[in-house]
């Protein structure tokens, strides 16, 4: 089950957030990227996607460090809750993490996800040939 591209474009901010607690893991993603990408009602939107830290799905709880990021998130929020992230069981997940505290001035990405590594929080990536990924 997921959203239609009308379901998404006519959803106002409050039923995103309501999409949150779909029992769906697309629908919950969908909206979760959507309240993201929109970037309306900030002061709304990021409480709603803070509930979503703890989503069983990683595409739903990435969506967290690209809100702080993209809904202009004062650092002395979204700091503390990007440095939980660093403990997120996915690695897709820490990487975001560590991308978004970049863009507060807390380091560089590969610098952070390094001392995770270092300290066996995160596995190191695998090289693969001709490959890079980058969080936007």
């Amino acid at each position: 089950m997921w959203l239609s591209h009308t379901q998404l474009a006519s959803a106002s901010v409050p039923d995103l957030i309501g999409f949150l607690a779909s029992p769906h893991e697309l629908i919950r993603s969908q909206a979760a990227r959507e309240l993201v990408n929109r970037k309306e009602q900030p002061a709304v939107a990021w409480p709603g996607l803070l509930a979503a830290r703890a989503d069983g799905s990683w595409v739903v709880r990435m969506q967290v460090p690209r809100a702080a990021v993209h809904l202009g998130v004062a650092p002395e929020e979204a700091v503390p809750v990007l440095e939980s992230l660093l403990d997120d069981p996915s690695d897709i997940v820490r990487g975001y993490a560590a991308w978004a505290l970049e863009r507060f001035g807390r380091g560089t990405q590969a610098d952070i996800l390094a001392e995770l590594v270092r300290q066996g929080r995160h596995k190191p990536p695998e090289a693969k040939a001709g490959r890079t990924r980058r969080c936007t």
